[in-house]
């Protein structure tokens, strides 16, 4: 489920409620498609009608699972003798991973998938059903369960971000990073949103020794890292990523104290998977959340510059037009000097909000770390 964040998180943290169970859904009546919804409706049909033949069914697995961003997808751009261009360059076509089988298990020369269609505006929360499209004529496709048989989604891309050709993406501040395309079109770059992340965690490192306390982050000057991260409930999960969006595209922002409170900075990191399944362990009858383990240096942390605590605010995004920008609040101390600030943030709108913890310099940072949790999602932080 994507809720909308529209409100301002604060330094004190505060539960979201959440269950074990996914709400069954409720049927909400459907206002008419816009333009661009009918013409996105269109290339779906077209789209299916196009997949009854072999050779370009065999082309499009050959596409996704190249997984140029990591995931089974592949922009509609990309893809050869297509009609009907879309205006929107991040339109995909993606074919998620189901429980037990994914796109690299597509029988490709015989199996012909239905296209269901994914509108960007859907809450697929509260929705049943969407329109999907088998060889042309269309279809009901139950969202409410996973198919038995793998399908192909029309939906929009949430790993990559696009300028003009021979262009470069721009931070918030104005700067710019010189990144390498992941693909490109005869209209637009693609780059990783990840990579242009890394390009605006940008920190001032003192490379003074910090004053030593007893605290394991004294013994050596190791960099902070996020060692492994878990759902906390399966239900959690299937809210903050719906199967058909494949996936999840978990992120992180930490927020860093100055002794200026102008001065508070935060990094915003992407903490990518290969696939769904990583996320989860499947028996015969139910699933349970797994930790995912992938490490991922996030920064060296001087006490001098950064303080006694940091926080830690976690998303899982979602696709969006629309914009929100938040203020991450934090309260520490640098040289026994109380400090309080915070910093601005932009998110999209339907990003799932996965709550926040707080990691203090004194916590164990040796061997396997610490594990904080939020309430919605654990992850483990250490030095190394």
């Amino acid at each position: 489920m994507k809720l909308p964040v529209f409100y301002t998180l604060f330094m004190i943290a505060f539960v979201l409620g959440c269950t074990d169970e996914v709400p069954k859904p409720v049927s909400r009546p459907a206002s008419g498609p816009d333009i661009t919804e009918t013409h996105n409706l269109n290339v779906a049909r077209l789209l299916s009608q196009r997949l009854a033949e072999p050779d370009f069914r065999l082309n499009l697995k050959e596409k996704l699972l190249e997984k140029f961003d990591g995931d089974f997808n592949v922009l509609y751009s990309q893809l050869d003798d297509l009609p009907q261009r879309p205006d929107d360059p991040l339109l995909q076509v993606a074919m998620p991973s189901l429980t037990n089988m994914n796109a690299s298990q597509w029988d490709a020369g015989n199996d012909v998938p239905l296209v269901v269609y994914r509108p960007a505006s859907a809450d697929l929360s509260i929705l049943n059903k969407l329109t999907a499209f088998d060889s042309g004529r269309e279809v009901e496709f139950d969202i409410t369960r996973e198919p038995e048989n793998l399908v192909i989604v029309l939906s929009h891309n949430e790993r990559t971000i696009y300028t003009k050709r021979n262009q470069q993406p721009q931070q918030p501040d104005g700067r710019t990073c010189t990144l390498t395309p992941v693909v490109s079109d005869n209209n637009y770059d693609f780059f990783l949103k990840q990579e242009s992340y890394e390009c605006g965690n940008i920190l001032a490192i003192d490379d003074t020794p910090t004053t030593s306390t007893g605290c394991d982050r004294d013994e050596y000057n190791r960099q902070d890292h996020l060692v492994r991260a878990k759902f906390a409930t399966i239900g959690v999960l299937r809210h903050a990523e719906h199967y058909l969006d494949g996936n999840p595209e978990v992120f992180f922002i930490i927020t860093l104290a100055s002794k200026n409170p102008s001065g508070f900075s935060s990094l915003r990191k992407s903490y990518p998977s290969s696939d769904r399944s990583e996320w989860k362990d499947c028996g015969i009858f139910n699933c349970k959340p797994e930790w995912y383990d992938k490490r991922l240096p996030t920064f060296n942390w001087d006490r001098s510059l950064f303080g006694d605590l940091v926080r830690y605010d976690w998303f899982e995004e979602d696709y969006s037009k629309a914009k929100i920008d938040l203020t991450l609040g934090l309260s520490t101390k640098i040289a026994e000097v109380s400090v309080s600030g915070g910093v601005k943030i932009t998110i999209n709108e339907k990003d799932y909000f996965l709550d926040q913890d707080f990691v203090s310099y004194c916590d164990d940072a040796n061997g396997i770390g610490t594990t904080y949790n939020t309430g919605k999602f654990l992850f483990t932080v250490n030095h190394q």
